[in-house]
């Protein structure tokens, strides 16, 4: 469960992101790498069990206490719990892969790239667990990750 001070917290590390990306030359790399580990964390926020809403789980309880300290009352109000996302098997394979794709091309990055990678990850990972990404997700990264990882379960059968 995600608070208000959580989102808070995810929003504004993700828009000052943003704001040092467009201030320091709009490179399209940093770009590139802070909107997969969006999607990444964004798709992870989806998976309804294993260590990746794990994960999810755990860094939802930090963020909302860090949130709570700095905006103050009120902010520790938690958000309705979305639906299930409706991911299937081959969609939480697809998952699996794009994250091990994501570690491998993270490992070639930079640390300042690989910085960007880790902020769009948590950031999507937090902002997943709220209702409006969740039904944005729902409607266009489910099925396509779940096709993906069809294709995924046929070519290895």
């Amino acid at each position: 469960m995600v608070t208000l001070g959580g989102v808070g917290v995810a929003g504004s590390v993700l828009v000052l992101d943003l704001a040092h990306w467009a201030r320091t030359g709009r490179r399209l790399d940093i770009l590139a790498l802070l909107v997969s580990g969006l999607l990444l964390g964004t798709l992870a926020a989806m998976c309804g069990g294993g260590l990746l809403a794990w994960a999810t789980a755990r860094l939802a309880g930090p963020t909302n206490v860090v949130g709570g300290w700095v905006l103050g009352a009120g902010a520790d109000q938690t958000l309705t719990a979305p639906p299930e996302a409706g991911m299937a098997v081959g969609g939480g394979v697809a998952t699996t892969l794009l994250l091990a794709l994501t570690c491998v091309v993270g490992r070639c990055c930079c640390a300042e790239l690989r910085l960007h990678l880790v902020i769009g990850a948590g950031c999507g990972a937090l902002l997943g667990l709220t209702a409006g990404m969740h039904a944005v997700a729902v409607r266009t990264l489910i099925p396509a990750v779940n096709t993906l990882g069809v294709h995924i379960l046929n070519a290895l059968y």
